[in-house]
C-alpha cells in the first residue's frame, strides 16, 4: 500500500469488534514500512486473531489507520498464496494428514496451554459454524476412532 501521513508515522491495521462485551481492539504493526510503503503480513494478521481467541466471523471491522494526522492510502493490494493447497480435514497442524498429533493440538489450544498456536484453525472446525470448540474435539476424536 502506497502511504501518506502527516506525521510520517507507520500505518496500523486495527481489528474491531463491538458487539462483545468487553469489545475489542487489537492493532497490527506493519512487516515493512520505508516511509511510503507499509507491508502488512498476513500471518501477523492472523496471530493478532490467535491472541484475542476469536475468528474472522467475530470481527465487525478492518481499518487501516494512522497513529495521528492525516492518512492517504492509496494503491492497496491483497497478495493471496496462489499455490496454497487445499487443506485436509482435521489437520490443525497442516502437516498433510490428521491423526492424534491433531487432536492434542487442538486439546491444547483449547486449554489456552500457552504458545499453542494452531496452523490452520478452518481445518478443525468439523461442525462448520466458524469457531473452534469442544464439539470440534469430539467429533476430531469420533473420526480417529
Amino acid at each position: 500500500m502506497n502511504y501518506v501521513s502527516s506525521t510520517g508515522n507507520p500505518p496500523v491495521i486495527a481489528l474491531q469488534r463491538w458487539t462483545s462485551e468487553p469489545s475489542l481492539w487489537h492493532a497490527v504493526q506493519p512487516s515493512y514500512f520505508n516511509g511510503d510503503k507499509a507491508v502488512f503480513l498476513a500471518s501477523d494478521i492472523q496471530s493478532a486473531f490467535d491472541e484475542l481467541g476469536i475468528v474472522y466471523s467475530d470481527i465487525d471491522g478492518i481499518s487501516i489507520s494512522a497513529y495521528g494526522g492525516d492518512l492517504t492510502a492509496s494503491d492497496i493490494k491483497l497478495l493471496v498464496n496462489s499455490g496454497s493447497k487445499e487443506s485436509v480435514r482435521g489437520d490443525v497442524n497442516a502437516d498433510g494428514e490428521f491423526n492424534v498429533s491433531d487432536l492434542v493440538l487442538l486439546q491444547k489450544w483449547l486449554l489456552a496451554v500457552p504458545g499453542t498456536k494452531l496452523a490452520d484453525w478452518k481445518a478443525a472446525d468439523l461442525c462448520k459454524d466458524g469457531r473452534l470448540d469442544v464439539f470440534d474435539l469430539c467429533l476430531m476424536r469420533k473420526a480417529l476412532l
